[in-house]
């Protein structure tokens, strides 16, 4: 009778342990974060997107851009992050399922671009929807280096070290990270040539880069194509 019980009981804990996998990004995710492009972006609606194309939260923005979700089970990442002021849009993204800090800001729009197969953030929660390793943990790193890499020139004039453009904290107060958000312009333009898509992207970093020069501003455009961008 004993021996029967315990084998009951494997059976029992081996069909918990296959309903209960971590595959594919499930599991509770709650995300908090800001949502701001310098200025906070007060009373914008917030959408997140799962692996499905669903939206499974709305939340608004407070007046400081902060925002955060209730906890939501049993989902799949990865998820796309949408933050929506005055009719414009500013998108981010997130891997897996799991408590985690979010921005919305211009430099995470970038990365959800770069991340997009047609190098519009717009498209990015369908193309997931078509094929999730668009955006897995290893692909959001490499493009998150990229952004990284762009805005070195405003961070290291800043002086804003240890940045993570996704989930460092951000005030949208003028100081720490939001000053380099305040010093970045980035503008992208979505085309289409035949069958391929691709996006022109232009970034104006609007402080002086030179210091050594009190007459010279020294501000610096640069541009690229997202499938040009890991060649910076």
């Amino acid at each position: 009778m004993d021996k029967a019980i315990r084998v009951v009981g494997l059976i029992a804990a081996l069909v918990l342990v296959g309903c209960g996998g971590s595959g594919g990004g499930g599991g509770i995710a709650k995300f908090s974060g800001t949502a701001a492009t310098g200025a906070p972006m007060a009373g914008a609606t917030v959408e997140i997107y799962d692996s499905t194309g669903a939206i499974i939260s709305t939340v608004k923005a407070d007046q400081s851009g902060d925002f955060e979700t209730p906890s939501m089970n049993s989902l799949t990442g990865p998820y796309v992050i949408k933050a929506t002021l005055d009719g414009k849009s500013l998108y981010s993204v997130q891997a897996k399922g799991e408590e985690a800090r979010v921005n919305v800001t211009p430099h995470t729009n970038l990365i959800a671009a770069l991340l997009s197969p047609s190098g519009n953030a717009e498209n990015l929660s369908t193309e997931i929807k078509s094929d999730k390793a668009v955006a897995t943990e290893d692909k959001i790193g490499s493009k998150k280096e990229i952004v990284k890499n762009i805005i070195s020139p405003v961070t290291k004039v800043l002086e804003v070290t240890s940045v993570d453009p996704i989930s460092s904290k951000i005030s949208a107060n003028g100081q720490g990270y939001d000053r380099a958000l305040d010093s970045t312009n980035i503008f992208i333009m979505p085309e289409v040539n035949g069958s391929t898509k691709t996006s022109n992207i232009q970034v104006t970093y609007k402080t002086k880069l030179d210091f050594t020069d009190a007459q010279k501003s020294n501000l610096k455009t640069v541009g690229f194509k997202n499938t040009t961008a890991m060649l910076m």
